[in-house]
C-alpha cells in the first residue's frame, strides 16, 4: 500500500521517509502514526549509522528546498553528478548518466527541484532509475513520477 502514496519529509540522518496523508487521518490514527514516527529508524539505532549530535532529525521537503540547492558536476562527457549543497544527510549524490537508448539515474537525492529537473530534461529527461542501497529510497517515487521513469 505505502509504494503508492505521496511523502512529505524524512529523517535528516538516514532520509527515511514519513506520510504527508497522515495529517488527513482522523486524529485517533495520526496520533498513533506519529508516536511510530518520532521514534528512531532502525537504521538510525545501528550503531554503524552516522546520526548528528544532536539526534535523529525530521524535516520536510519544503524545508530543504528552503536552504539547499542542487550542484550539477559534469564527471565525464556523458556523465553527471548531483548533490545537495550544503551537504545534507550522509551526502550522497545521484548519477545521470545518458545514453542513445535513454539515460539513466543512479540513485536519488532527496531535493528535487525545479532547476535540476529543467537541466534534465535539456538532456533528456530520466528513463530509468537504479537504486544501490537503502539512502536512495527517499524520493525515488518523486523523481519518477517527474520525469515518467
Amino acid at each position: 500500500m505505502f509504494c503508492f502514496l505521496s511523502f512529505s519529509g524524512g529523517c535528516e540522518s538516514c532520509q527515511t521517509r514519513f506520510l504527508d496523508f497522515l495529517a488527513k487521518w482522523q486524529l485517533k490514527i495520526v496520533t498513533v502514526s506519529l508516536l511510530l514516527i518520532i521514534q528512531p529508524t532502525a537504521a538510525c539505532e545501528d550503531e554503524r549509522q552516522f546520526v548528528r549530535h544532536g539526534g535523529q532529525e525530521w524535516t520536510t521537503l519544503k524545508r530543504l528546498a528552503a536552504d539547499h540547492h542542487n550542484r550539477l558536476e559534469e564527471e565525464a562527457p556523458t556523465l553527471l553528478g548531483i548533490g545537495t549543497e550544503p551537504e545534507f544527510a550522509i551526502g550522497q549524490r545521484a548519477l545521470f548518466l545518458q545514453s542513445d537508448g535513454g539515460n539513466l539515474f543512479w540513485d536519488c537525492i532527496s531535493l528535487l527541484d525545479g532547476q535540476t529537473a529543467a537541466e534534465l530534461n535539456a538532456r533528456g529527461g530520466i528513463r530509468a532509475i537504479a537504486i544501490s542501497h537503502p539512502h536512495y529510497y527517499t524520493t525515488m517515487v518523486d523523481w519518477a513520477e517527474r520525469f515518467d521513469a
